[in-house]
């Protein structure tokens, strides 16, 4: 841990003194190193996409999103808006490596993605946020809970537990059904999701699959990194067992979708046993994707789950005042 302080403070330095900053993305080091490392690993730059807070939310502690695997940021669009709608919090909605408009890496895992999420909180000058992840993305925050959990303020895990150790059989499938697709034959998404049917039969999973395939000059060509997911399929399947702390002591919210086996029971000590203070949901009649499947429940459920943490705050800062 205080090797950890030690790079902490590092950056800081470095961060305060030696960068450019580019609209959207992760800052460049201008002078010894491009961007952070630690464990030998590098992070690299996040895109992302944010909500100012409204003067009544300026106080409260913003709410960075994390999407799941083949996912990306604009996948949140709607939700983020209905989040600020209803809180007046600053809010993140962020891609991860290997995704989306951020850069790519032939490293993909927890600990990679933890180290690009501190540098964008550094970037953004976030003291303390809300977390929120969905599926890979919930790895991903868990990760940094327990890894960097004075900047947590609260941790939301959507269908995801840390006992969860194996992906959907169907995944590597997926993976490479779509690095075969013979993509100079493209000639629009109508083309690319008759490719898809025999392996992809669902229609909302094809759906959400070709929100990946994007058009240039050259022809369409895939934004996410096929090639580096497929390398470490092990490792976003898995999760990680040695942290910096045992714990995180923080309010956590799991919610799950009552159809997915993501969080299963038998997993509830597992959690507790890491999060200690997490209340465990689950929304009627939804799955995997409980948000896009239930977004009002799911709205709601959060919404509730900030409202408490707000509670007890305001609570904890009564009982200080009270004892000075």
């Amino acid at each position: 841990m205080g090797a950890l302080r030690l790079y902490n403070r590092l950056f800081r330095v470095v961060y305060k003194h030696r960068i450019c900053l580019e609209s959207g993305y992760m800052p460049r080091c201008q002078h010894a190193f491009q961007y952070s490392t630690i464990n030998g690993s590098s992070a690299v730059r996040l895109a992302y996409d944010s909500i100012d807070a409204t003067p009544d939310g300026k106080e409260l502690p913003p709410l960075v999103i994390l999407h799941g695997l083949f996912g990306s940021k604009t996948n949140w669009r709607t939700l983020a808006k209905l989040f600020h709608r209803d809180t007046g919090r600053k809010i993140v909605t962020v891609d991860a490596r290997n995704h989306g408009e951020s850069d790519h890496s032939p490293e993909m895992n927890y600990f990679c993605q933890a180290l690009d999420v501190w540098q964008l909180f550094q970037e953004l000058e976030l003291n303390k946020a809300v977390l929120m992840g969905h599926s890979m993305g919930g790895k991903t925050a868990m990760t940094f809970a327990l890894s960097h959990p004075e900047y947590v303020d609260s941790l939301v895990v959507v269908d995801m537990s840390p006992a969860k150790l194996t992906l959907d059989k169907d995944i590597p499938r997926y993976l490479a059904t779509k690095r075969a697709m013979n993509l100079s034959l493209v000639r629009d998404r109508r083309d690319a999701e008759k490719m898809l049917m025999d392996v992809v039969p669902n229609a909302f999973l094809r759906s959400f699959f070709l929100t990946n395939l994007v058009k240039s000059e050259a022809g369409f060509k895939w934004r996410i990194n096929l090639e580096a997911l497929e390398n470490n399929i092990s490792e976003v399947s898995g999760f990680p067992t040695d942290f910096p702390h045992q714990q995180f002591d923080g309010k956590a919210l799991f919610v799950g979708g009552a159809k997915s086996d993501y969080i299963q029971v038998e997993e509830f000590p597992a959690i507790h046993k890491l999060f200690p203070r997490a209340d465990i949901k689950f929304i009627p009649d939804s799955g995997h994707w409980l948000h896009a499947e239930k977004p009002k429940e799911f709205l709601q459920t959060v919404i509730e789950f900030l409202n408490e943490c707000l509670q007890y705050h305001d609570h904890n800062k009564q009982q200080l005042d009270d004892d000075n």
